[in-house]
């Protein structure tokens, strides 16, 4: 990152400093709650279980922490319920789209900032490389401007 270089802060020292922000932050954050995710062919379905319970599918999905509804469902796709499909597992951080930012954003830094503090341990620098200065510069007066 090159913000670390024109500051003058190694980014080791900057990675360390995010990790232990990184974990208190972990520490002191609420507990995340777990959704099985299904989803559906449709964007609205409703099925009813032997046991009465309803389970609704809006907007393309259904996520639920409900062992009878995701034994319900596992059971139905195994015996080749069309349109339904298991999906991953999802947190509450998951569900929030400014939180799975966060998240994505947090790990791209730390990549990056872990790649800058092994380039630093090995010596190597970044090379902004050399270019050309192609534009003649030659001072300018009223006659030259005019005449162009």
């Amino acid at each position: 990152m090159s913000s670390a270089l024109n500051t003058g802060t190694n980014a080791s020292s900057l990675l360390a400093a995010l990790k232990t922000k990184t974990s208190a932050e972990v520490k002191s954050a609420p507990v995340e709650q777990e959704f099985q995710q299904y989803k559906s062919a449709k964007s609205a379905v409703r099925f009813v279980t032997h046991a009465g319970l309803r389970l609704t599918f809006t907007n393309f999905q259904f996520l639920t922490q409900s062992p009878d509804a995701i034994d319900y469902l596992d059971s139905e796709i195994a015996r080749g319920l069309q349109g339904v499909t298991k999906g991953g597992i999802l947190a509450t951080s998951d569900l929030d789209p400014m939180q799975s930012m966060r998240k994505q954003a947090r790990a791209e830094l730390l990549a990056e900032l872990e790649q800058e503090a092994k380039d630093e341990a090995e010596g190597l620098s970044k090379n902004m490389g050399a270019t050309q200065n192609k534009a003649q510069i030659s001072p300018a007066s009223t006659k030259t401007v005019v005449s162009r």
